[in-house]
């Protein structure tokens, strides 16, 4: 795993710590998983020197899903993303590390690629909605943008610049990997409590599936 070489979330790796943080939105909605949606087909953009990959759906005011808990991808949103696109135009992306977009090869911000996709979008104001090191994310770009923040909603935030933080678990979860393997550690993540308060065998599955895409993250 490569290192942390500064803070404010300018590397790839450092919202993979964040994994063992509690997943409330996903763990609300155990009991109620709908399928992955299918209105407005995901785009790769390049900006900011990278490709991230999103999906849109829905008309009316943005609001922006920043997802978290370092291998959660957009999918973690899939209730929310469906629910709130009656009422709004919602943005749900890939962090830069994660899920469709890019790998990254060099030290970068991702409150700067956040900026840079959403002026490609021409979105302007918007609500961000962000989870974990998500709202770390989100965090980071309302207090380099305030203009550009409409409503901000942080859960369960973390702190891009809490480098003991981000690296203790990170650490931790990608010796295990080279140790034990990567099944051996999905399987412990999928049925932690602190992922999953309610667990049911479809967000399992799901959390599984999610994680199993992304498994180099671990690595």
């Amino acid at each position: 795993m490569p290192p942390i070489p500064h803070a404010r979330a300018q590397c790839a790796w450092a919202w993979a710590a964040l994994i063992s943080t509690a997943v409330p939105m996903m763990a609300g909605c155990g009991s109620r998983l709908v399928s992955a949606p299918t209105q407005g087909a995901g785009v790769s953009l390049n900006v900011n020197g990278t490709s991230l990959f999103y999906e849109a759906s829905g008309t009316g005011p943005v609001v922006v899903l920043v997802s978290g808990g370092g291998t959660l991808d957009r999918r973690m949103w899939d209730e929310q993303f469906v629910d709130l696109a009656t009422d709004y135009r919602v943005i749900r992306y890939d962090i830069r590390g994660i899920g469709r977009s890019a790998r990254p090869e060099s030290p970068f911000s991702h409150s700067d690629d956040l900026a840079a996709l959403l002026r490609e979008l021409r979105t302007g104001p918007v609500d961000l909605v962000g989870l974990s090191f998500g709202a770390a994310i989100a965090l980071d770009y309302a207090l380099e943008h305030p203009e550009s923040v409409h409503r901000l909603v942080l859960a369960s935030p973390g702190l891009s610049d809490d480098r003991a933080a981000n690296l203790e678990g990170a650490l931790t979860l990608s010796e295990m990997a080279r140790e034990r393997g990567i099944a051996e550690v999905i399987e412990r993540l999928v049925n932690s409590r602190s992922l999953l308060a309610a667990p049911s065998p479809a967000s399992q599955q799901r959390l599984r599936t999610i994680y199993t895409e992304n498994a180099d993250v671990f690595l």
